[in-house]
């Protein structure tokens, strides 16, 4: 009680990304893949498959990415016309498709539609480049 507080310790960039040094420490530890997956600790175990089959998982995703412009997943999604330039199913497709591969951390529709918008105006540069040509 009586003691008065230590000062912490300075962080040291150079030590903290010191590669040597994580070499040495990852060197160290166990490895994982020796180990049965049933040793490990639960952890550490990997996640039990959300589906029975990897073509239960793709009819999922291909339902899922359909549905969002409101087609079968065998369908043609339309997200192009036949000149290459995005349709108005591209964004519903592109925030679907992000919705299933990143959760919460999806992207926001403004991001998509300025992702489309650069796509196009890429193209079009490109395309005004390549008729400028000789």
């Amino acid at each position: 009680i009586g003691e008065a507080p230590r000062p912490a310790a300075a962080i040291e960039p150079g030590r903290i990304l010191d590669g040597a040094r994580l070499a040495a420490e990852a060197a160290a530890l166990p490895t994982l893949a020796a180990a049965p997956v049933s040793a490990l600790p639960p952890a550490l175990r990997p996640p039990a498959p959300l589906c029975g089959s990897d073509e239960i998982r793709i009819q999922n995703y291909a339902a899922r990415i359909a549905g969002s412009v409101g087609v079968k997943p065998a369908d043609d999604l339309g997200l192009f016309t036949a000149d290459g330039h995005a349709t108005a199913r591209l964004a519903p497709v592109l925030l679907a498709m992000s919705s299933v591969e990143l959760g919460a951390l999806r992207a926001s529709p403004a991001l998509v539609a300025a992702a489309i918008a650069r796509a196009e105006a890429e193209r079009g540069a490109a395309r005004q480049q390549a008729d400028a040509a000789p």
